[in-house]
Parts: C-alpha cells; structure tokens; sequence
C-alpha cells in the first residue's frame, strides 16, 4: 500500500477530551431540546458501567443525536469511513473516539476499533443494518455479521433500541430501549457466516419487537 496514496487510519480514542465531550454532548442535547420531542422508554435498561453494544435501528442521521442524548454513558459509535474525510466532520469525529468502518469489506482495523473500546469496559453503537432503512425496506435490508461476533467474542451485552417512527420537527418521536441481552453462544467456538448472520437477524427482532414491527428478512437479501 502506497503511504502517498491513501490516508493512514488513526487509532480509536478510547479516552477522549472530558472538556470537549461535555461540550459536544451539551451541543447535541441543546439541539435535540430545541428541534425534536424525544421520548425515551426504558432509560434504565442502560447499564450504569461496564461494556456494552448498542443495537438500533436506523432512520435518519437524527437517530445518533437521539440515542446519544438519551445516555448517561459516552458512546463509541461506529460510523462509515467517507465521514472521516469530509470537511469539519472529520477534524471532530475521530476526537470523539468513533469508529470507521468500510462497509464494503471485511475491515479488521474497525474490528481492532471495536474490541479495545470493549475491551476498555467502554460502550459502543452501531446500526447493525449498516444504512438508513425507510419503513417500507425493513425486510429487504439484512443485518452485518459484526454485532454477534462481537457481541460473542467479548461477552457484552448487546442493549437493544428501537425508533418508533420518524423524526419530524417539533414533534414527539419515541426511543424504546429494551432489556439488555447476551447471545447464547460459545466465545471459543468458530461460527460459521450463517450462524453469525442468523444470530444478527435475531438481534434485529428484538430491535424491531419493542416497535411491534415483526422483521422477517427475505431470505435471497445478501449480507456482508
């Protein structure tokens, strides 16, 4: 790989600047307050300490401003590579210890990403459909592997939470965060890509549950 020709990927902040954290989340919260009504179920099911996964579903680029507010703890999201080289955005997000990933690969420097912040007793975020999804392509878009083989090789607990509809201004949008969960699965075990992709399916269920919506995926839609 040429040094010239691609941009080297700096390493996950685990611990980010406290001054510049407080002033982001109360910039995000003030936003929020002013432009959106939300309404948060079950606050408490957010573990106080320790590691763990978010899991949500994904609508809008509200949806991060939504889930991120509702949490007491700093969340280590997950987001697309294109935002780390796009002005402003990518002076900010790497200080706010995010997590690139290419969704059009395997990226083993986003997997090494995830497991020290895990590893670290800190949360992480992430949409494990990979996109936004309109209501009406629920069933067509399946789930990434990576939330149960990270949820599997840590043993964190994936905490579930869906958004009950869209973002509109000025009107009330509900957040359920459900019971927090572990997947039934061996951490010593070599799981084979439709073992991973089926126990993120079941992760996406009982995202969609907590909404009523049942997700039953096509069976012929490809994952990564």
């Amino acid at each position: 790989m040429s040094a010239g020709n691609k941009k080297k990927t700096q390493p996950v902040r685990v611990d980010t600047n406290r001054l510049l954290r407080a002033f982001v989340k109360g910039l995000v919260w003030l936003y929020g307050r002013l432009f959106y009504r939300f309404q948060y179920i079950g606050l408490e099911n957010v573990p106080a300490e320790g590691a763990f996964i978010i899991a949500a579903n994904h609508t809008s680029i509200v949806d991060i401003i939504a889930i991120h507010t509702g949490s007491k703890r700093w969340l280590h999201w997950v987001a697309k590579k294109e935002l780390f080289h796009t002005p402003v955005i990518s002076c900010i997000i790497p200080r706010m210890g995010a997590i690139p990933v290419d969704r059009d690969k395997v990226d083993l420097t986003a997997a090494r990403g995830i497991f020290s912040v895990l590893q670290a007793d800190r949360p992480v975020a992430m949409f494990p459909q990979g996109t936004r999804v309109k209501p009406q392509d629920i069933n067509q878009v399946m789930p990434k592997t990576g939330i149960a083989h990270f949820a599997i090789k840590t043993n964190a607990l994936i905490v579930p939470i869906a958004i009950d509809g869209h973002f509109s201004l000025f009107h009330k949008t509900r957040i359920v965060i459900g019971d927090p969960f572990r997947l039934d699965a061996d951490s010593r075990k070599k799981y084979s890509h439709q073992e991973l992709l089926d126990m993120s399916v079941e992760v996406m269920r009982k995202i969609y549950s907590l909404t009523s919506i049942e997700y039953s995926p096509v069976s012929n839609v490809t994952a990564e």
